[in-house]
């Protein structure tokens, strides 16, 4: 419904359209959402304003600082982008937005749906360290396992992908783009840490572990532009969130006993070489000898990880996708 009114508004209105159209979608959403929910059948209570302060206090904590983390977020890349355009050139901040949009948006949808369980779980046994730290690995093991073998798929058609998505003006978006796709990795790997500490209501913790974060990482992706450019930018978005992993990797050991376990461990550094492998042979020249190494390297990670998924939580992907085509059929 927000895409087919929020469409005419763009084509008769153009940019005085962006404004409206954004109203259309959130009331689109709200109106389903709204509509969805009269239709459970749930028994009202009557509940004063002394009672919702009171019982929404520790949450109003940790949506002041989840909104200052996405501040701090905001303000983090609103300052990459001026400092390349102040030592690059409006061309390059367009450039880095194209390789940042790839990464976050497109990958984002798997991480967006694996935390829209993972954070409710994680809440509810926030009492228990040992089912804390069980439901973390399996998160972290979940969200690897799906996302390595799009991220492969996506380091061997990636110039195709750029292409089709913008245009070849934008192919030096991969420089930055090699190296960021492990940054990304990272990033998942401490976040999957860090809502053990949201969990626990330690609000005030995450606010202050991820401004040592930021003040240590926004000066560290200056220097890597500063120094190589797009490609520097993309080795700093590795050595950032490296940053963050150890910080909070600390801190939940110490205060609630809560780590990866080995075979975590293990599972991900084997996921890594994959995607390691996948980024090196597509650097080689002879188009025939990529393409066929990168897709051996690809159908081996499909099939290692559809194993390991299958092990750990009877998810069966290839079988489900054969179903699926035999369906069709």
């Amino acid at each position: 419904v927000g895409l087919i009114l929020g469409v005419p508004l763009y084509y008769f209105l153009g940019e005085d359209g962006i404004i409206p159209s954004m109203i259309v979608v959130s009331l689109s959403s709200m109106g389903f959402s709204w509509w969805l929910v009269s239709k459970i059948d749930y028994q009202q209570l009557k509940i004063s304003v002394k009672e919702t302060i009171k019982g929404s206090k520790e949450m109003m904590k940790l949506g002041i600082a989840l909104t200052y983390l996405a501040f701090l977020g905001l303000l983090s890349d609103y300052l990459i982008r001026a400092f390349i355009a102040e030592f690059g050139s409006l061309e390059q901040v367009g450039i880095f937005q194209a390789g940042v949009v790839l990464i976050t948006s497109y990958f984002g949808i798997i991480l967006t749906a694996l935390n829209t369980d993972y954070y409710p779980r994680m809440f509810a046994v926030a009492h228990d360290n040992n089912e804390l730290k069980k439901q973390m690995n399996m998160q972290v093991n979940t969200a690897f396992l799906m996302l390595t073998p799009t991220l492969c798929f996506f380091i061997i058609f990636m110039p195709l992908i750029i292409n089709i998505l913008y245009t070849n003006k934008f192919l030096e978006a991969t420089n930055y783009l090699q190296f960021a796709i492990f940054g990304l990795l990272i990033n998942v790997y401490a976040d999957s840490l860090d809502v053990v500490l949201i969990a626990k209501q330690k609000s005030k913790l995450v606010a202050i572990l991820v401004s040592i974060y930021r003040i240590v990482s926004i000066p560290l992706l200056f220097l890597g532009y500063y120094i190589s450019g797009l490609q520097g930018l993309g080795v700093a978005a590795i050595l950032s969130p490296l940053v963050n992993l150890i910080l909070i990797g600390s801190i939940v050991y110490k205060k609630f006993n809560v780590f990866y376990t080995q075979s975590t461990n293990i599972n991900i550094f084997i996921l890594i070489i994959f995607l390691t492998i996948t980024t090196l042979v597509s650097l080689v020249e002879n188009p025939f000898a990529k393409y066929i190494s990168s897709s051996l390297t690809f159908t081996s990670l499909v099939f290692y990880s559809n194993y390991q998924l299958k092990r750990m939580m009877n998810i069966d992907l290839i079988s489900y996708a054969k179903l699926k085509l035999k369906f069709k059929r």
